[in-house]
């Protein structure tokens, strides 16, 4: 899967050489302004794969890590009149997104392989309380289509933009490392202690996301600007069956980054 996202990362680079190479080539016979117009961003997610909303079993954290999670995207958009302020945006973005972080819960529901010798089946999950300190580092990488409307304002300078994603799972890492207590909801396996089990989950990511997305572009000149996302996942990132953690993870990110529009 990591061969297969650095391949698409390459062939959207490859896309969007050749697209600007044609759109440099059509600006160049236009003698009225397009209703077309396009778009390369280059930035970076900063934000977390995270319970919504906290939960109360939440105690402590000590630390977050943001990861460097890189995006590239190259986008179209076509307004709706040749005067009005509206067009519609679409896209095709090759992305990670990404966080690692260390907490403390309190009687958080879990459940787990039980090492006690009243377990039944090795690879049986078994629930209860669990307290104590855990690391969670999860690396996410999507190719993600936006559709988003968008508003045109400040001379065109400044690009108002809000709509949805959907999201197409291209690789997954998430894996926790417990320390703590573990008391069990069966009287049989009683108490565990814990120290330091690594638990890997990577096969129980999603193969899809799907979410709103609100940002800007402001530019500083005709073609150079800046731009600011913040995407909120609709869809738990995990299915129904698992078990471990009972708590909703959504993807919530924020990404900074630069623009280049050509096609004006």
């Amino acid at each position: 899967m990591k061969r297969l996202f650095r391949h698409l990362q390459l062939s959207l680079l490859l896309i969007i050489g050749a697209s600007l190479q044609l759109a440099a080539q059509s600006l160049a016979q236009q003698s009225t302004p397009s209703l077309w117009n396009f778009a390369v961003r280059a930035g970076l997610h900063v934000g977390a794969t995270t319970p919504v909303p906290t939960p109360r079993a939440l105690d402590h954290i000590y630390v977050w890590y943001p990861h460097l999670n890189p995006m590239i995207q190259l986008s179209a958009s076509r307004r709706l009149q040749a005067n009005s302020p509206w067009s519609i945006s679409a896209g095709i973005t090759i992305e990670k997104k990404g966080m690692e972080a260390t907490t403390r819960v309190k009687d958080m529901q879990a459940a787990i392989i039980s090492d006690s010798p009243y377990a039944g089946s090795a690879d049986e999950e078994y629930s209860g309380l669990f307290t104590g300190d855990n690391n969670t580092l999860i690396r996410l990488g999507y190719l993600t289509v936006p559709l988003q409307a968008v508003y045109h304002t400040l001379s065109d300078r400044l690009l108002l933009r809000g709509g949805i994603y959907a999201s197409l799972l291209l690789e997954s890492t998430f894996k926790v490392i417990i320390d703590g207590t573990m008391v069990y909801d069966d009287p049989l396996l009683g108490v565990d202690q814990l120290e330091l089990r690594q638990l890997d989950f990577s096969d129980k990511i999603k193969g899809a996301d799907f979410g709103l997305v609100v940002g800007a572009d402001y530019y500083f000149t005709e073609r150079l600007g800046a731009f600011a996302d913040v995407t909120f996942g609709l869809l738990p990132v995990t299915g129904s069956d698992f078990r471990a953690i009972p708590y909703a993870m959504h993807n919530v990110f924020a990404c900074v980054g630069f623009t280049y529009r050509f096609g004006r």
